[in-house]
């Protein structure tokens, strides 16, 4: 690989993890905003400057870390409780695309193969259409609630660089075992 090509690749992992961490920044605003004024009547009625002070008591009362006691987005005061629930479904597909062609550019730069595109379109349309299918039967069977953890979890991998730390190590262990094959 080129010295210009692994600079390439090493800016595309640093701007990974910077949007992952943004990312994890906006899902818990969003979601400590949905799971608090839940708690609170009335809230998602309520003007933004009274959502706001709301949240700010409540965050004194409860423990002290980076998920209960968030710095807040402000301008997620103003949307009522189907606003915030449709927001952090555009979230997961923004990121998961995100995720899709940072994953892909990089694996294509290190590994030098224009397939990978390819294989890394039907690694993410496999694994959302698992996480699809589990949570679909979860929901059939009365175990939504499980399935939907599940499902999380695989959608959050795509959302984040762990299809590229399994994509590149299969392409190199394909790239060895067709090395052997060929020597034979």
């Amino acid at each position: 690989m080129k010295k210009q090509h692994y600079l390439i690749a090493v800016l595309l992992l640093i701007i990974g993890v910077g949007i992952g961490f943004f990312q994890e920044f906006l899902k818990i605003n969003v979601n400590y905003i949905i799971d608090t004024g839940s708690t609170i009547p009335g809230f998602f009625n309520m003007d933004s400057a009274t959502k706001k002070a709301w949240i700010e008591y409540k965050k004194q009362q409860g423990p002290i870390d980076f998920y209960h006691n968030p710095n807040t987005i402000a301008l997620l005061y103003d949307f009522d409780l189907a606003t915030l629930n449709k927001l952090k479904w555009g979230i997961t597909v923004l990121f998961i695309g995100l995720f899709l062609i940072i994953n892909t550019l990089i694996i294509k730069i290190i590994s030098g193969i224009r397939q990978t595109t390819r294989w890394m379109l039907l690694f993410y349309g496999v694994l959302f259409a698992l996480a699809f299918g589990i949570y679909l039967i979860g929901k059939l069977t009365g175990n939504q609630e499980k399935s939907y953890l599940v499902s999380r979890k695989i959608v959050g991998g795509l959302q984040s660089l762990v299809p590229l730390m399994i994509m590149l190590p299969a392409i190199w262990l394909n790239r060895k075992m067709n090395e052997k094959t060929n020597a034979i």
